[in-house]
């Protein structure tokens, strides 16, 4: 018994000669998880097998972290619920659901604040103001303003105390003419200079969370004292080494969720950070978290339901005419009427599957999905939502590469060969990870007329 104390007592006092030559400060480490950018996407896709992100796995990530004990910090810049304004009906409803189903999943992850950033008032005041009650974390900005009081209309600032260590944590979204008139943006370089002046001596460390781009975020570093960290947002980088500029450290994670940043921080000396940066891939080997895989199903469920009424209202509502004078479109049974091989060939390749993959996933009632797996979506002539699985413009069909083909009498009056411009649309680095335009080409190239 004497022997145990005594080897508990020496691996003690060796634990605390170690910590103090070697000038670790243990208990002054917290992990900063951060994501910027995530732009509405709640789930991959599931047209390649590599696909970066989702919110499952960075849970998954998130909780795995957890388990090894310390402290963890879970922000966002900002950027989150929304991608893009919706260009009819249907896709407003489809992306407002969504954002719920987004919340329930940051909800259940554990944050503890959102910067609100441009795109994340697309909808207007109003909808982000249900989504800020709904939540169980903080939304915050220093510089979005109601019009009528003048006052912030999230929370300006919080501050989270850490290790007897205080960090306040403000918000920045850049000022753009076309958010709500029912709000006012504070040109951002004042509003930090005010908020940071207003909590410097409140705090020991000052974190911003920007949704103003990185050169944006530079300038603010040189030219305003005080910030030890900035994440930041409206991504177009892929940061591996975070950015120093003066005394400030700034850093994001690239955008719509493929990579999850952790940023290792030692507290130990005052306004400055000493950190150690990484960016996760989310990728299939980082394991899916399963409260977070079932708000998807969910989701789905709730898309499907809500836009069978919405597709079936439009056909309801469609009336027959004519076809326009102007270009329209035809399908690939009429091409193949005079271009037999080049159809039969079409029909061997991916590109004539490409709406089972929708189906397969239960994702052919997204109209997120549909114009990729489509051909002519919502263009005069091809594919649109009432038609459904019954479409004759179902896939991805010889029109929308060469275009269409109702003039179609000579070589003249269609697109011969877009060349790989035309493929990166559907084929980004997000959904089609693995596309090499030389590589795929021949897996879809027509044979040549005879």
């Amino acid at each position: 018994m004497f022997n145990k104390s005594l080897s508990s007592i020496v691996i003690l006092l060796l634990i605390f000669l170690f910590s103090i030559f070697s000038g670790c400060d243990f208990s002054s480490d917290i992990t900063i998880i951060y994501s910027n950018d995530i732009l509405a996407e709640l789930e991959n896709c599931g047209c390649d097998d590599n696909q970066l992100g989702s919110l499952s796995r960075k849970a998954a990530v998130i909780a795995s972290l957890k388990k090894t004990g310390g402290k963890i910090l879970n922000l966002d810049a900002g950027n989150l619920f929304f991608s893009k304004k919706p260009l009819n009906t249907i896709e407003k409803n489809e992306f407002l659901l969504k954002s719920q189903y987004i919340l329930k999943a940051y909800n259940q992850i554990g944050v503890d604040a959102l910067n609100i950033g441009e795109k994340d008032l697309i909808f207007g005041i109003a909808a982000i103001t249900e989504l800020k009650e709904k939540s169980s974390f903080a939304f915050i900005s220093s510089n979005i303003l109601s019009k009528n009081k003048n006052s912030p209309i999230f929370e300006p600032y919080i501050i989270k105390e850490i290790y007897g260590k205080k960090i306040g944590i403000i918000g920045l979204c850049g000022q753009a003419s076309s958010l709500s008139s029912e709000i006012s943006i504070e040109d951002p370089f004042k509003a930090a200079e005010k908020w940071v002046d207003l909590i410097t001596d409140k705090c020991d460390y000052i974190i911003l969370l920007s949704a103003l781009g990185l050169e944006n975020d530079k300038k603010l570093a040189d030219q305003l004292k005080g910030i030890s960290l900035i994440f930041s947002a409206k991504s177009e980088n892929s940061i591996e080494q975070p950015v120093l500029v003066k005394k400030t450290w700034i850093t994001q994670a690239y955008k719509r969720g493929q990579n999850l940043g952790k940023l290792k921080v030692n507290l130990k000396k005052k306004s400055v950070f000493k950190i150690k940066n990484r960016l996760i891939p989310l990728d299939s080997s980082t394991g899916e978290n399963q409260e977070i895989k079932n708000i998807v199903k969910n989701y789905k469920t709730a898309l499907i339901s809500l836009n069978k009424q919405e597709f079936l209202k439009t056909e309801l509502t469609s009336k027959d005419s004519k076809l326009p004078d102007s270009l329209y479109y035809l399908s690939a049974e009429k091409c193949g009427e005079c271009h037999l091989p080049q159809y039969e060939n079409w029909l061997q390749t991916f590109h004539a599957d490409a709406y089972a993959t929708l189906q397969k996933e239960k994702n052919n009632y997204s109209v997120e999905c549909l114009p990729c797996h489509t051909t002519g979506y919502s263009e005069p002539g091809g594919f649109d939502v009432y038609q459904g699985p019954e479409s004759r413009f179902l896939n991805v069909q010889c029109e929308s590469c060469h275009g269409p083909g109702s003039n179609h009498s000579e070589k003249n009056d269609i697109i011969r060969n877009t060349g790989e411009k035309g493929c990166i649309i559907c084929h980004d680095n997000k959904n089609s990870p693995e596309f090499d335009y030389n590589v795929y080409l021949p897996m879809v190239k027509c044979p040549t007329d005879m």
